[in-house]
């Protein structure tokens, strides 16, 4: 398998400059689901659509969903050349060590973050739980919960973490990609609220976590396991929330 991993050529060829428009593009679609469910659940509040449009439209965004992934796990598998790699109980014990890690770094993060600003929560999680509350109907409330538990976990990892590093390093880069792509993907996540240093500094760091998870095998799917399993308790405290409170 080593051998394998060092036959692969340089995989950033071509124009650089083309390269970078690229990523962009994966970044800007990486995050359109969350625009996805935002739209849905404020027109059916504001409109009050009946169940039947909010079924035409709960299938189009699925539709949308599947196509989207399709799409970017097929421009990954081009961009890298790399081979999805069987998952092995060894490897499910890092993905589970990444995990704790994570909830570590969210632990402190949002500590410092009340400290120093009193924000119990980041922007970004507040921003969420504030659109599930918005939610009257189940079916856009549905759409949020699948683009926070399953498609964005994929997306953001496949942009973040695999095309980032395919179409701008050079293959076998380890350092710069981690720190480009973690800050990248820090940004991102505080758009709603660019003071929040530490909210920042919290998915930056995250951010790095996935990239380690991915590097250790070069393999993507590892990365993004680790992702949903981090997105997935969110998730379920927003059900929770939603049938119960």
């Amino acid at each position: 398998m080593e051998e394998k991993q060092k036959e692969i050529p340089m995989r950033n060829s071509g124009n650089q400059f083309v390269n970078i428009l690229k990523v962009v593009g994966f970044i800007i679609l990486a995050i359109t689901p969350a625009s996805f469910s935002d739209i849905f659940i404020w027109t059916s509040h504001e409109y009050h659509l009946p169940i039947w449009v909010q079924a035409i439209i709960f299938v189009i965004f699925l539709a949308l969903y599947f196509i989207l992934i399709r799409f970017f796990w097929n421009r990954y598998k081009t961009y890298s050349g790399e081979r999805i790699k069987r998952i092995h109980l060894k490897d499910v014990g890092f993905m589970v060590l990444f995990f704790v890690i994570i909830q570590v770094i969210a632990y402190l993060g949002t500590t410092l973050n009340n400290m120093f600003t009193g924000n119990k929560t980041t922007g970004n999680d507040n921003a969420i739980f504030q659109l599930a509350n918005y939610s009257d109907s189940f079916l856009p409330f549905l759409t949020l919960i699948l683009s926070i538990s399953i498609v964005a976990p994929i997306l953001e990892e496949i942009t973040f973490r695999g095309i980032i590093t395919s179409k701008l390093f050079k293959y076998g880069r380890m350092w710069l990609p981690l720190i480009v792509s973690s800050i990248i993907f820090g940004s991102l996540h505080i758009l709603q609220a660019p003071t929040e240093f530490f909210s920042f500094l919290l998915y930056t760091c995250m951010g790095a976590i996935f990239y380690l998870a991915y590097a250790r095998r070069h393999n993507i799917l590892d990365s993004i396991l680790v992702h949903f399993l981090n997105n997935l308790l969110p998730a379920i405290s927003l059900l929770l929330i939603y049938f119960f409170l």
